[in-house]
């Protein structure tokens, strides 16, 4: 939301049952696009004293598969033998099982050779669908996750500094927490804290409070970002904690400012 947090909506029940064994834990998207819900199926859903209750099951599970009367599965692929360009292809894929199934797999095979074409991917300043770019955001993991943005590969990191900027501010969020904890970073995030997404400059406060410490940096949170979390509870944790890194000796005038109790 605009204060930097989350709401969460009420939208009743997705699946109701009568059967008093009925028990959902999880729900993924599954291959096909479609929605998997993993049923525990027991009576008892207690832990501790009641794991050798004689009514508990412990051999029986269900696993239901969810879809929409108008819903229509997605292709499968099979990524066992694809090849570097083929995975980094995946990115485009609009079902997120494909993409994060694409991304593991050149993270875990290290395929180095990947690394050229998910640089040029990365530079896209396009926005896809949802505000957001989800190939970017893929790229820009897998190149944290093969150590190419931590100084040794310049060009790699050029582009993650410059996602910073993009249009999409899941893109920027994302680009904040990939980037290694240099006085550099520090300077360029310091010069995000105007940015107008509260979740974005939240995540931005975040990784600033484990960033190398800056005296400027400090100047700017005590200046001008104080007043403007103020009457945004859910940034102000993440303020304190990034004030607390760069404020110096400015932190004792913060805690003397503070409500007396």
């Amino acid at each position: 939301d605009n204060e930097g947090s989350y709401r969460a909506r009420n939208g009743e029940s997705l699946v109701a049952s009568f059967d008093e064994y009925t028990a959902p834990i999880k729900g993924i998207t599954g291959p096909d696009g479609h929605l998997y819900m993993l049923d525990w199926h027991n009576l008892i859903m207690l832990h501790g004293g009641q794991i050798q209750n004689p009514l508990r099951d412990k051999s029986h599970g269900r696993i239901y598969r969810i879809t929409h009367k108008d819903g229509k599965a997605n292709k499968s692929l099979d990524l066992s033998k694809a090849d570097s360009a083929t995975l980094v292809d995946t990115f485009n894929n609009k079902n997120l099982f494909w993409r994060m199934m694409a991304q593991q797999k050149i993270v875990q095979q290290k395929r180095i050779d990947a690394i050229p074409l998910l640089i040029e991917v990365a530079k896209s300043k396009e926005i896809v669908d949802l505000d957001s770019n989800p190939a970017v955001i893929h790229t820009l993991w897998s190149l944290h996750g093969l150590g190419q943005l931590d100084g040794s590969n310049t060009e790699a990191l050029k582009v993650a500094q410059e996602a910073l900027k993009h249009r999409s501010a899941a893109v920027r969020k994302n680009a904040v927490r990939v980037l290694p904890h240099t006085a550099e970073n520090t300077k360029l995030l310091t010069a995000m804290l105007n940015d107008t997404d509260a979740n974005t400059l939240r995540h931005v406060l975040l990784t600033l409070s484990i960033m190398p410490p800056s005296a400027e940096t400090g100047q700017v949170l005590y200046k001008t970002i104080k007043a403007k979390v103020e009457d945004k509870k859910p940034l102000q944790p993440a303020f304190n904690l990034a004030f607390v890194r760069h404020g110096g000796s400015l932190v004792d005038q913060f805690i003397a400012d503070l409500p007396k109790r």
